[in-house]
């Protein structure tokens, strides 16, 4: 088996990337927590076959450290940076990611970097049971797949107890008290294997804070953070649990928003991390808002975090970014989708502002905003009269809203500013609307 050395203080990304590593590649990494621990084993041993290292740690210069080792040394072990390289040299001799948290892309390239195909993999024997470390379930709340411990029969053959069902809720404590009983190891079905440790591994990454990841990972963390909490609260409403997702989610988002001031480099960054139409809808929309409110003369910050909450939450019990992008009754009746998906596309809105009731000190209004943001005002359906009793700030968030949708169509392909402009005096035709068309006339793509 090949050996490779990640080098990795963060505990959280270490046990992300161990278990990865080991699932999809069959590998077993040994951890160093900085490379300054590393280099003593570098020199010493030869059996390694691959680095894997952050380019910074705290103070350190991870990475050109161990590159200055091994030119040093006459050794040519290929080595993974995960971070921004600014020696010409270590950039040209290791392969670089952006960010730490796109597994799909270290994954790839740990394979190609030590030649393992599809196909050895394919071939690789793997037992029925599958063992996952008992740790790894202290991150969930339920699992995708059946769980079991390892126990013995009366004849001492090996035999394995169902403990958890498919979507069984658990806590940490039940985990705890069967730790505490003997159990180190839990096992799936190794056909499920795959399907669990991207459960595990989606659950982990939501945890992370902006301070554990690097600059590169934050659209990637905000669109899986969007998927995970999408589907916990379809399936458990509105917890301590999911309350806290959100709130973490929206910080994320917030935090792209702001500091990526160019709208084009922004939605660039939401393409080439192939983020799906729901996840690049709430990113933009929230750019969007923020930039309205700060640029209004009504706007506070007060409205800035209605605005936020409601770009975050609009959409959030629509499951598929196809039904997402309807916005108009004759979208939805062209669509041709069955009866059950027409009403929860028709309903959404109605839906949404009835699961915000449940959200503690949800900012005041939000509610009503959310339930008309498509222009009806009992939040049914999509109404195309602008109904006079709309509130001012639902007004508002329809034309940001609007006006993302404008901008996502428009893709990779340059915007033209002046057409998006003229559709949105056309839809939003009344004077009420003006003066916020007139703001987003000011934004820069």
């Amino acid at each position: 088996m090949s050996k490779v050395l990640l080098i990795e203080s963060n505990a959280k990304l270490e046990s992300i990337y161990t278990l990865n590593l080991r699932v999809y590649l069959g590998l077993e990494p040994v951890t160093k927590k900085a490379g300054q621990f590393a280099l003593k084993m570098i020199e010493s041993d030869d059996s390694i076959s691959l680095i894997i290292s952050r380019a910074k740690i705290g103070e350190e210069d991870t990475a050109f450290l161990i590159y200055n080792l091994l030119m040093k040394k006459n050794k040519n072990i290929p080595m993974i940076v995960i971070g921004t390289i600014t020696d010409l040299g270590l950039k040209q001799y290791s392969i670089q990611l952006k960010g730490g948290v796109d597994l799909k892309s270290l994954i790839k390239r740990c394979a190609q970097a030590i030649n393992i195909t599809a196909q050895m993999m394919a071939q690789k024997e793997v037992p029925k049971y599958f063992s996952i470390p008992a740790n790894y379930f202290l991150e969930l709340t339920a699992s995708n797949c059946e769980v079991f411990r390892q126990d013995f029969d009366d004849s001492g053959n090996v035999i394995y107890k169902q403990v958890f069902t498919v979507g069984q809720a658990f806590t940490p404590e039940q985990v705890k008290q069967l730790v505490s009983s003997g159990v180190i190891e839990f096992y799936i079905l190794r056909d499920l294997r795959l399907a669990f440790v991207n459960q595990v591994t989606s659950e982990m990454i939501t945890k992370l804070t902006d301070k554990e990841i690097e600059e590169g990972d934050k659209v990637l963390l905000g669109k899986i953070s969007m998927e995970v909490i999408t589907g916990k609260i379809g399936e458990i409403g509105i917890t301590h649990e999911t309350v806290a997702l959100a709130k973490n989610t929206m910080k994320t988002i917030v935090s792209n928003a702001i500091e990526t001031p160019d709208l084009r480099l922004l939605m660039k960054n939401l393409l080439d991390n192939k983020a799906g139409y729901l996840f690049q809808h709430t990113q933009v929309l929230t750019y969007v808002v923020l930039h309205l409110v700060k640029n209004i003369d009504w706007g506070t910050k007060e409205h800035e975090e209605k605005l936020v909450f409601v770009s975050f939450f609009h959409d959030i019990v629509l499951k598929q970014d196809d039904w997402a992008k309807i916005s108009s009754k004759d979208e939805l009746q062209k669509a041709d989708y069955s009866r059950e998906v027409m009403d929860i596309i028709n309903n959404h809105a109605r839906k949404a502002s009835e699961l915000i009731k449940e959200y503690p000190n949800a900012p005041a209004g939000v509610e009503q905003v959310i339930r008309q943001h498509h222009g009806a005002l009992n939040g049914v359906g999509f109404d195309a009269t602008l109904n006079m009793n709309l509130s001012p700030l639902s007004m508002a968030f329809m034309v940001a809203e609007e006006y993302t949708n404008q901008l996502i169509l428009c893709g990779q392909e340059k915007i033209n500013k002046p057409l998006v402009m003229a559709h949105l005096r056309s839809k939003f035709a009344t004077a009420r609307f003006k003066k916020i068309i007139d703001v987003l006339e000011q934004i820069t793509i």
